[in-house]
């Protein structure tokens, strides 16, 4: 498959593809849907960026919670150093191909080359999608459930906490008579009947004091506009550090010494 000259590969079988690093996430998703796919991966700052930004800057994954960032994302790819050395990244398990050099260029801002070739997991897209807003006294609740969901496995695709003006103007928007200090706002999506399924989980956790399910379009719209954002993840992430601990949530760059060492070893 071509856009425009941008090289996009697609094995169905494996469930990856490989991508011209120039293309946007826009892009990417779009060529995707045409195959019944989609990329799991949305930065906080717009799917106008490209792979080769993303990757190179290790931007977070707003859906990180479901699909984990770039670097989980990311199979393989072809790296070109900046001495002009190309090195193919293996599409083969860590423990037969050694070090783990993707780790290295993921992040790297550039100071060790860019990719010529991005390989990532794909995913089938989702049969059914469900919003739920759960209802607590206290923020602390709020965490403590997200925190409990978490440990028995259930991985939505986007969840924020949301205050009392924000549940507020949350159920002014979804017409709902409820008047509550503050509420968890989640997204599920998967089979129908695994979404089912982590909705009667949620519903068994102990201090609920009310949740809304909606699956309607209208009202799933009013809550991709006014609730995912940049910020949603911020704030769940500096929120829940301990638990979400080894996710992309801190970004690094290298060190001049670990680059220097790197590219020495490269060359």
């Amino acid at each position: 498959m071509d856009n425009k000259g941008k090289k996009i590969e697609i094995n169905k079988i494996s469930q990856v593809a490989t991508f011209d690093p120039d293309l946007t996430i826009g892009e990417v998703d779009r060529l995707l849907s045409l195959e019944g796919f989609l990329s799991g991966y949305c930065p906080l700052e717009g799917i106008q960026l490209n792979l080769q930004t993303c990757a190179l800057q290790r931007k977070p994954n707003l859906y990180f919670l479901k699909y984990g960032g770039m670097e989980d994302l990311c199979t393989g790819g072809v790296f070109k150093t900046k001495a002009g050395k190309r090195i193919v990244l293996k599409h083969v398990p860590r423990s037969a191909a050694g070090a783990d050099l993707k780790r290295v260029f993921i992040g790297s801002a550039e100071h060790l080359g860019q990719f010529e070739e991005l390989t990532l997991k794909i995913f089938s897209i989702p049969e059914f999608e469900a919003w739920g807003v759960v209802f607590f006294e206290h923020e602390r609740e709020s965490l403590k459930f997200i925190r409990a969901i978490y440990s028995q496995g259930l991985r939505p695709l986007f969840l924020k906490i949301a205050n009392d003006a924000e549940c507020s103007g949350v159920c002014r928007s979804l017409n709902l008579m409820r008047n509550y200090e503050c509420g968890v706002v989640i997204k599920l999506s998967g089979l129908k009947g695994m979404v089912q399924a982590e909705k009667r989980m949620i519903e068994q956790y102990m201090n609920i004091i009310d949740i809304h399910w909606t699956s309607r379009s209208a009202e799933s719209e009013i809550l991709e506009e006014t609730i995912v954002n940049g910020e949603s993840l911020t704030q769940v992430l500096s929120k829940t550090e301990a638990l979400f601990m080894g996710t992309d949530l801190k970004i690094s760059v290298p060190e001049k010494k670990l680059i220097h060492f790197i590219e020495k070893a490269l060359c």
